[in-house]
């Protein structure tokens, strides 16, 4: 599943450099809205590990997945509440 996260980081990294050449505020919204599910997925999967006591490198490699989830989140629903342009 981290495999699984660490691809979907690097499809949300080269979709937000997309937007940054080209704006597109509908999509910008439905990344919004999958980065968002992804924040929930890896925040689930750490609770997880941490309760099986898995492996360090596993559980901080979850970590940064959560916390760049997370602050995506919050980086695109900034840009959405400041509205066009």
């Amino acid at each position: 599943m981290t495999a699984t996260l660490s691809e979907a980081r690097h499809a949300v990294e080269q979709e937000l450099a997309g937007m940054a050449r080209a704006p597109d505020r509908s999509r910008l919204a439905r990344l919004g809205q999958s980065v968002g599910e992804l924040s929930f997925g890896a925040d689930a999967l750490l609770v997880r590990m941490l309760e099986r006591d898995a492996d360090d490198a596993l559980v901080n490699a979850a970590e940064t997945l959560v916390d760049f989830f997370r602050d995506t989140d919050e980086q695109i629903a900034a840009q959405l509440d400041a509205g066009p342009g």
